[in-house]
């Protein structure tokens, strides 16, 4: 009985050893890709969030641990709502948020577009965050706030239209925005038509006269 009960512990200890050096191996492997990684300029890291009833806040990321960018793998995919960025500081801090003077609100992503032209990030398909939004938070109120806060959203607008990563078909919403957001903070249509980025001039005017119905709805349904 002694000899098998040594034995067995042997065994364990054995699987225990293998157990800890794959484990090892695999830290070693995942490191130095975050450190080959950083030096092929990545901005950043993507995982996913959980609600408390277990769903996700987004859809899963075109494959796991995918080397892509914010523009290609949320934007044009279309791949909405919330995930668990970690960035590289001192990248981030290269590309600051605007602010505009009072003013309280400003979508993340106007930064984040902007870094996906030098910049890529991993995308994992892990959940490292749970959460859940507040009935009075900023995303179950986020037209309110938006129209809160015109410049912020002309801004962020203006940086979908001028990024060359953005598809035309994830551009039709911006455009929209460009005219609604902008005449709300006190721009005239002209105006805005004359400070238009580059090459949006097409877009612009097709998008022009629904814009200019949406605004009206907008402003009845979420302006006292």
């Amino acid at each position: 009985k002694d000899s098998a009960y040594s034995c067995s512990l042997s065994e364990e200890r054995e699987e225990g050893e293998k157990a800890l050096l794959f484990a090892l191996l695999f830290c070693f492997l995942f490191f130095f890709e975050i450190i080959c990684d950083i030096a092929q300029k990545l901005c950043g890291f993507s995982f996913l969030r959980q609600r408390a009833d277990g769903s996700l806040m987004s859809r899963e990321a075109s494959g796991d641990g995918v080397l892509s960018s914010f523009c290609e793998e949320r934007i044009n995919l279309r791949n909405q709502g919330d995930m668990a960025e970690v960035w590289v500081t001192d990248i981030l801090k290269k590309f600051p948020f605007p602010e505009f003077p009072g003013e309280k609100f400003l979508g993340e992503d106007t930064v984040w577009i902007r870094m996906s032209g030098p910049y890529r990030m991993r995308f994992y398909n892990k959940v490292i965050y749970r959460s859940d939004y507040l009935e009075e938070g900023l995303t179950r109120n986020r037209r309110a706030h938006n129209l809160a806060s015109p410049k912020g959203c002309t801004e962020r607008a203006r940086v979908f239209l001028e990024s060359p990563y953005v598809t035309i078909t994830a551009k039709i919403k911006p455009a929209m925005q460009y005219w609604i957001y902008g005449h709300t903070a006190g721009d005239g249509y002209p105006e805005l038509f004359a400070r238009r980025p580059h090459g949006c001039t097409a877009l612009l005017v097709l998008v022009f006269p629904p814009a200019v119905v949406l605004e009206k709805r907008w402003k009845r349904a979420y302006t006292a």
